[in-house]
């Protein structure tokens, strides 16, 4: 067995910038990620714990890994601490630049419960074997903004939508996770990492094909009902 993925803490004060050090644990022993010190007194500061996930050169990304990352390393820390958190959401993306293909779980906490949840989720054996399986490259977790609501939101937004968008985005987060649950009920959570991955494409496959066919009246539809079925200015062609 490989070691864990090199996971660093990076902290930041109000003016004043500072680091730990990545730890490399011993092959086969638990990890002990260095500790998250708190870096204001406001009680939801927001973090992020981000994967980095392999991506070979001349390949697509393999968006699957996003969910088994969602449900077998984030979803039970997310749920053992879900009353400590504030507003959590997750954001997937995959470019060939520096950030490459990367998973997020964002979200707002006091310090110790974002420590619990790095606890959580470092000490999963399932993070050893994708490390093994070169899914997960590296892991960092990261003080990503103050207690702001609207700290981790698009500045080129508006004021008013920079702060209430991150309740919209965890409930869709919430029913994305949601969809990834429902679908692993009908196989074994943890087997063989060949039959895990091959489940979670297969899920993926699933719930691609439901936003295919019901995400303009499930989602789309009912937004513009709520904001009163006005015109909404589409800048570029809707298909990422």
């Amino acid at each position: 067995m490989t070691p864990i993925p090199r996971v660093t803490t990076t902290l930041l004060a109000f003016l004043l910038l500072t680091g730990c050090a990545g730890f490399m644990p011993e092959a086969g022993t638990a990890p002990t990620p260095p500790r998250l010190a708190a870096a204001s007194s406001a009680p939801h500061t927001w973090w992020a714990v981000r994967f980095q996930l392999g991506w070979p050169e001349g390949e697509a990304p393999d968006f699957s890994a996003d969910l088994l990352l969602a449900d077998g390393l984030v979803g039970p820390a997310l749920y053992a601490h879900e009353r400590q958190l504030f507003r959590w959401r997750f954001h997937r993306r995959a470019v060939r630049d520096d950030a490459g293909h990367r998973f997020s779980f964002i979200f707002q906490s006091d310090a110790a419960t974002a420590n619990a949840i790095f606890d959580a989720i470092s000490a999963r054996g399932l993070l050893y074997r994708l490390s093994d399986a070169g899914v997960v490259s590296e892991v960092t977790m990261t003080r990503a903004g103050d207690s702001d609501p609207a700290a981790t939101s698009d500045p080129s937004w508006p004021e008013s939508l920079q702060a209430r968008w991150p309740v919209f985005i965890m409930g869709a987060s919430a029913t994305w996770l949601g969809m990834i649950e429902d679908c692993r009920a009908d196989g074994p959570p943890d087997t063989d990492m060949a039959s895990l991955r091959d489940h979670y494409r297969n899920c993926h496959a699933d719930i691609s094909a439901t936003w295919h066919e019901w995400g303009q009246h499930a989602f789309l539809h009912h937004l513009a009902g709520l904001f009163g079925y006005e015109a909404m200015q589409v800048r570029k062609d809707i298909t990422w």
